[in-house]
Order: structure tokens, then C-alpha cells, then sequence
């Protein structure tokens, strides 16, 4: 049978479910392939950032190896064109760090925009939208990317200027500020973590491409709601060893026949002591955004056996 509801409101041009018992599995396998396509589009972002902080890395440390005194000893002179090339480096970084992260953040709100319509194919049902999503919160956070940059780009200022006076204080010798000053950078995981402006960077990236998909596919699926009645949501986490334990008891207590299980889309979640209407809520505070990359998933009983 096929059930056509047709323009229940102005978002929404049409609304078709075909029922008869879609298997659940089919609609998790969709879900599954909609998540991992999104870890490679951050995992894409990623790679680029770092890449282009390994070639300031690069061109910092040319700069650095042409200033440096041949003698091995450091002269308070060298000490303005030291800060000259380090801030030359952090205006660089800012600038091409703030256009990645923009497109990065847009790219992610966009895949987000569609995920809601894309995951419900799964189910056999289909949505069509008549009006473009809303850029109003994707705007508001590029406002708020502005800052993140900047401290960033701040960090790294800081941290490099306390190397290069270590170095005018002789505690340090030429070479061991160079190899400290090209740490800050470093992009090669060859231990746990990278240096500490490239884990910076992408702990930005990787959270705030995960706001902006949430957010948009949140905006998505509010509009459903309206002309879905008794839609519910359940949260999905990635499922994989990176996921917090707040994240893990979160899927497992709204997932499709667990208790409580899905709850109606206006509900929000319970996670770790939080109240969260979606992943990325900020009202669940840092503990529970940071690099999050759960997902809130539409749900009905009628549309599966």
C-alpha cells in the first residue's frame, strides 16, 4: 500500500510511505553507510589542514635555519626577525586555516541538510522539500569560527615566543628551539598525539563539522515532524572504540528495542547527566560535543516488520 500526504505544510511538498514491513536491518544498513560517508568527508578536511600546516612547518623552519647565528649562540638582535618569521607563519596559518575550516564546515552542514531524506530512503520513504534549508545557525557559527582561529593562530604565537626566549635566555641552544618550535607543528603521529597546534586544529575541524551536520539534519528532521505525526528519534553513535561511555549507554538505551527505546522527536536525550534534543546540543556542554560523532536518527514502528 502506499500512503501519499500531500502538502501538510509549507516545507514539504509530499510526504510517501510505502508500507508492508521494510526490515529494520535494510534501514540500519543505510544508516551505517550515510555515518561512514560522513567520517570520510571529516577525515578528507582533516588531511588537508594538516597538510597545510606541514608545509608552514616547512617554510617556518627555513626562516628559522636563515636567521639562526651560525655560531650557536644566540644574539637579542636576531631576536625581531625570529618573531618576524613566526608571525609571518601565524598570519599565513590563520588565513588558510580559517578558509579550510569555512568550506569544511559548509561542506558538513550541506551533507547534513540531506542526511534526514537520505536515511529515510532506507525505510522507503520519501521526503521532497520545497524550501532550502535555513543558513541563519550556519552563519551564527561562522562568527564563532572567527574566534576559534584566532586562538589558535594565538597559541601558536605564545607558545613560539616562549621558545624563542628560552633560547635569548640561553636555557635553550639554537637547534633544541628549532626541533621544539617544529614539534608545535608536527602532523606525523609517530606517538599518541600530534604537536599541539595540529591537535588543535583538528579537534576544530572534526567538532565543528559535526555541529554543523547535526544542526542541519536536527532542522531537517523538526520539519518531518510536522507532517509525520508520532515521529520519534533515537540516538546512534559511531559504534567503534573511540566512542565516550556516556555516547555508548546513550545508543543502547534509545535503540529500537531497548528501554526506554526511540522517544517522540521534541523529547530529548539523557546523556551523561545531560539533557540533549540532538548530538552537538550545547546544552550537553564540552564533555559532550567535543569530537563527537553520534547522529539522531528518525524512527517509526509502522514503517518496519
Amino acid at each position: 500500500m502506499v500512503l501519499v500526504t500531500k502538502a501538510l505544510s509549507p516545507l514539504l511538498r509530499e510526504v510517501v510511505v510505502e508500507s508492508g514491513g521494510v526490515d529494520f536491518a535494510v534501514y540500519e544498513r543505510r544508516i551505517i553507510a550515510l555515518i561512514a560517508a560522513q567520517g570520510r568527508l571529516e577525515d578528507a578536511e582533516v588531511r588537508a589542514v594538516l597538510r597545510m600546516l606541514a608545509d608552514l612547518r616547512r617554510s617556518l623552519s627555513e626562516d628559522l635555519l636563515a636567521i639562526t647565528p651560525r655560531d650557536k649562540l644566540w644574539r637579542v638582535q636576531h631576536l625581531g626577525q625570529l618573531r618576524a618569521a613566526v608571525d609571518r607563519v601565524a598570519v599565513e596559518f590563520a588565513s588558510r586555516y580559517g578558509t579550510a575550516l569555512t568550506g569544511a564546515v559548509n561542506g558538513a552542514w550541506e551533507q547534513g541538510a540531506v542526511f534526514p531524506a537520505a536515511s529515510l530512503a532506507g525505510a522507503r520513504v520519501e521526503v521532497v522539500f520545497t524550501q532550502e534549508l535555513s543558513r541563519v545557525q550556519i552563519e551564527v557559527m561562522a562568527q564563532m569560527h572567527t574566534d576559534l582561529v584566532r586562538a589558535v593562530s594565538n597559541d601558536f604565537r605564545l607558545k613560539v615566543g616562549r621558545e624563542l626566549t628560552l633560547g635569548i635566555m640561553g636555557a635553550k641552544s639554537p637547534f633544541q628551539i628549532m626541533q621544539d618550535v617544529g614539534e608545535l607543528l608536527r602532523t606525523e603521529q609517530l606517538r599518541r598525539e600530534m604537536g599541539t597546534i595540529a591537535n588543535q586544529a583538528e579537534r576544530i575541524v572534526r567538532t565543528e563539522m559535526g555541529q554543523a551536520y547535526s544542526v542541519a539534519n536536527r532542522i531537517r528532521v523538526e520539519e518531518i515532524a510536522e507532517d509525520v505525526p508520532g515521529l520519534q528519534h533515537y540516538w546512534r553513535s559511531a559504534r567503534d572504540g573511540r566512542v565516550r561511555a556516556a555516547h555508548i549507554t546513550a545508543d543502547s538505551r534509545y535503540a529500537p528495542g531497548s528501554r526506554p527505546g526511540p522517544i517522540p522527536v521534541k523529547e530529548s536525550f539523557s546523556v551523561g547527566g545531560a539533557q540533549m534534543r540532538y548530538p552537538h546540543d550545547p546544552s550537553g556542554g564540552a564533555a559532550n560535543t567535543i569530537q563527537c560523532r553520534c547522529l539522531e536518527i528518525m524512527y517509526k514502528k509502522e514503517w518496519f516488520k
